[in-house]
């Protein structure tokens, strides 16, 4: 056992191993094995593969067993044959195509600093939007990992990664000075600065399209506006006292309500009548205007509860607030 063991760690050293790209051993792969002795039907799988970079060391008697071919027939040695599996490693020039390709935007700086070193099959190299890890806001070239795959043609995966540096630098809105959530921004309170960002991230074109949001947290001078820290001001907020009106059967009814839920223009919110009785909901248009939804669509819409009652077309205006609204 010994001497087959040595003989074989000669043959591995020589390199005389049969190479096979795919995820099975076939029989054409051992061609040069079987000879002439083996199947017509050429291609026949006669085993799985040993992992990519890996041998396997398989004997007379089981390839025998798995092609049918008597080692008479075979031009085999008596200690076997060597296999192996194809298998290639990543190098840093494939992987920077790669990943232009999946950020499509050359202005961002890509500064790759490790990756996966082990061998992998061959197969299509992916890395996709989803697999890359955001730094913090505020230290966009902070290092990050960014997981993909090797998608071979069976359909199997074998996972892979990078670690690397990305960032972009774009003219960006600001806080001009500390922001504290609940207050709509006004134009002094928003300045542009040319900023490093994660390239990734949400941004706004123009100061402009900041202006009247809110931030979520606080928010020190300087740090860039981004999509992340701000949210829309709500039109309409829980407990608000509001005046609804409602055509029912043609006529025009108003009654003072209250606003268990808050929202911004396009949503819907749910009212309950100031002096008691069941609730029922709209859909809150421009400057804060609601329109009561009809019976017909309130079944038909998401989020429908069981418990609101269904009313005519009308609307609601916001009062108590220092906001008047018109029809």
């Amino acid at each position: 056992m010994m001497v087959l063991y040595l003989v074989f760690l000669v043959a591995v050293a020589e390199g005389s191993c049969v190479l096979v790209q795919g995820d099975s051993i076939l029989d054409s792969d051992l061609e040069s094995v079987l000879g002439g002795a083996s199947t017509q039907a050429a291609g026949r799988p006669l085993m799985r593969a040993p992992v990519a970079g890996a041998r396997r060391w398989i004997g007379a008697e089981e390839l025998t067993r798995l092609s049918g071919v008597r080692p008479a027939e075979m031009r085999i040695p008596p200690q076997g044959i060597c296999v192996e599996r194809a298998a290639r490693h990543l190098d840093e020039s494939l992987l920077r195509e790669c990943l232009r390709k999946a950020i499509q935007d050359d202005t961002v700086s890509v500064e790759i600093l490790d990756f996966s070193r082990y061998p992998l099959p061959e197969g299509q190299l992916q890395f996709l939007r989803s697999g890359l890890m955001a730094p913090p806001s505020a230290r966009p070239d902070r290092a990050v990992l960014w997981r993909g795959r090797v998608l071979s043609d069976d359909r199997r995966t074998t996972p892979v990664w990078v670690r690397l540096r990305i960032h972009a630098e774009r003219d960006l809105p600001v806080a001009a000075r500390d922001l504290i959530p609940g207050k709509p921004l006004a134009r002094e309170d928003i300045m542009v600065s040319r900023q490093r960002i994660f390239p990734l991230q949400i941004t706004f074109a123009d100061a402009g399209q900041a202006l009247g949001q809110t931030v979520r947290r606080r928010v020190a001078a300087g740090e860039p506006l981004l999509a992340s820290v701000l949210k829309k001001r709500r039109t309409v907020e829980g407990g608000d006292a509001v005046t609804a009106e409602v055509d029912h059967a043609g006529i025009r009814l108003r009654l003072p309500a209250i606003a268990e839920t808050g929202g911004r223009d396009g949503e819907f919110i749910w009212l309950k009548p100031a002096k008691g009785g069941r609730r029922f909901r709209g859909r809150i248009q421009e400057h804060g205007l609601v329109i009561v939804e009809a019976e017909s669509d309130k079944q038909t819409s998401d989020n429908a509860s069981d418990d609101g009652a269904p009313l005519r077309s009308g609307r609601m205006a916001k009062t108590g607030s220092g906001t008047t609204l018109r029809d």
